[in-house]
């Protein structure tokens, strides 16, 4: 019941639907100390509307990301992409799905 001053007593209820947005998992070939390149595999999962993109940023030059393709799906509704790092710096993954949702790892 609303009254005139909008007082409510009772109950609403609505229902949302809470989507999933896309998530990165990052690994190395190396954890060990190194002075050659690293391959950084990023394991992408963007179940609700499929990864958009995937890119790579250095820490250094984060102004020029990389966009990496060619991915292989590696279980159902995960995509595994590689990097070379040949240099040392700091890498940031970024998948961005259908609908505009990030995750970076």
């Amino acid at each position: 019941t609303l009254t005139g001053k909008g007082n409510y007593s009772g109950s609403l209820s609505a229902k949302y639907t809470i989507e999933k947005g896309p998530s990165v998992v990052v690994s190395a070939d190396v954890t060990d100390w190194t002075t050659g390149s690293v391959t950084l595999k990023a394991d992408v999962t963007a179940d609700n509307y499929g990864a958009g993109s995937v890119t790579v940023a250095k820490a250094s030059d984060p102004t020029h990301p990389q966009t990496l393709t060619g991915g292989s799906t590696i279980s159902s509704g995960t995509v595994e992409y590689s990097y070379t790092a040949a240099q040392n710096d700091t890498y940031t993954f970024t998948v961005t799905d259908g609908a505009g949702y990030t995750a970076n790892k």
